[in-house]
C-alpha cells in the first residue's frame, strides 16, 4: 500500500512539472503577443505609415485646442474583413489617407494649419458635401449571379452610418471579383463602365485597361492594422484563459500532492509502528523461547 501511494505521489509530481513547463510556454507566448500588439498600438497612435501632412492633421485633432471637426482618416473609419482587405486597399489607393471632416469649414482650417506649419498636404472629405456613388440595381442584378462575383466594395466593409456617403463615394461603384478572368467577364458585362478589383489586387479599369502584378510586401497595412490589433487582443485573451486554467490545475495538483504526501507519511509512520511492534513481538518470542529452553534444561 505504501509503495503504491509513493508511486502515485511521484506520478503527480511529474505531472506538476509538465504543467509548469506548459504554463511557462503560455507565459512566453503571451509576452510575445503582447509585445507585438503594443508595438502596433504605438504605430497606430503615432499614425505611422501616413503621409506627413495627414499625420500632422490627425495628431492635431487630439491635442487640446487643436483642430476641430476632424473625424479621422478613411483607413481608421472602416473595418474590412481580411479576405477582401487587399481588394479594398487597392480600390481605395491613396484615398485610404484622405481625412474625413465635419464640413468644408473644418477642411479649410486643416489646410490653413498645414500651410502655416509647412507640414505637407492632405485631402479632406467634408461630410456635408460628399455624395454617394452607386451602380444601378439593374446592373448589380446582372452581375450578381456571375461566377467570381464577390460584391460591391462599399457593401463588403463596415462603418458608422454617418460615413455612408463617404464610403459609397469611394467604393460604391467598385466591384470586387475573385480572379482577374472573373473581373474581365464582369467588366465586359457592365460595358467597362466601372472599376473591378480582384481579391489579389488586380484591377480592370473603366474603359478596359488592366493593372496588376505583384504587390509590395508590407508587414501591416493601414487598413488591416486595427483588425490585427483586435486579433492579437483575442489571441492574448485566449492565451490568458489557457494559462489561468493551467494555473488552477497546477494549484489543485499541488494540494493533491500535499494531501497525498500527508497520507504517505501517515502510512510510513503506521508501517514503522507495525515494524516496531513486530520487532518487539519477535524479541519477546525469542525471550520466551530462551526461558523455555532454560526451564527445560533445569528440569532435566
Amino acid at each position: 500500500l505504501y509503495l503504491e501511494a509513493a508511486r502515485d505521489v511521484q506520478a503527480k509530481k511529474e505531472q506538476l512539472g509538465e504543467l509548469q513547463d506548459a504554463a511557462r510556454k503560455w507565459e512566453q507566448k503571451i509576452d510575445a503577443l503582447t509585445s507585438r500588439r503594443d508595438t502596433m498600438r504605438e504605430m497606430q497612435n503615432d499614425y505611422d505609415g501616413f503621409a506627413s501632412g495627414v499625420k500632422e492633421v490627425l495628431r492635431a485633432k487630439n491635442k487640446p485646442g487643436g483642430l476641430k471637426g476632424i473625424h479621422g482618416a478613411v483607413a481608421e473609419l472602416i473595418q474590412v474583413p481580411a479576405e477582401v482587405e487587399t481588394a479594398v486597399e487597392t480600390a481605395l489607393g491613396g484615398a485610404l489617407q484622405h481625412i474625413v471632416v465635419e464640413n468644408e469649414a473644418a477642411g479649410r482650417e486643416a489646410i490653413a494649419f498645414l500651410k502655416r506649419k509647412q507640414a505637407g498636404r492632405a485631402t479632406l472629405l467634408p461630410l456635408d458635401v460628399i455624395s454617394a456613388r452607386s451602380i444601378s440595381a439593374a446592373e448589380q442584378n446582372a452581375v450578381a449571379s456571375m461566377d467570381g462575383y464577390v460584391g460591391i466594395a462599399a457593401q463588403l466593409v463596415r462603418f458608422a452610418d454617418v460615413y455612408r456617403n463617404i464610403v459609397f463615394n469611394l467604393l460604391g461603384n467598385v466591384i470586387v471579383a475573385r480572379t482577374l478572368e472573373d473581373a474581365n467577364r464582369i467588366a465586359a458585362k457592365c460595358q467597362y463602365r466601372y472599376r473591378v478589383v480582384t481579391l489579389e489586387g488586380d484591377v480592370v479599369n473603366p474603359g478596359g485597361s488592366m493593372t496588376g502584378g505583384s504587390l509590395p510586401k508590407k508587414t501591416v497595412s493601414l487598413l488591416g492594422r486595427q483588425r490585427q490589433i483586435d486579433e492579437l487582443d483575442a489571441e492574448i485573451r485566449n492565451a490568458e484563459a489557457q494559462l489561468s486554467r493551467l494555473r488552477e490545475n497546477f494549484e489543485r495538483l499541488k494540494r493533491d500532492i500535499t494531501d497525498a504526501e500527508r497520507e504517505l507519511e501517515q502510512l510510513r509512520q503506521s508501517g514503522e509502528r507495525l515494524r516496531m511492534a513486530e520487532l518487539e513481538m519477535t524479541s519477546e518470542i525469542q525471550r520466551l523461547d530462551s526461558e523455555s529452553k532454560t526451564a527445560e534444561e533445569q528440569l532435566a
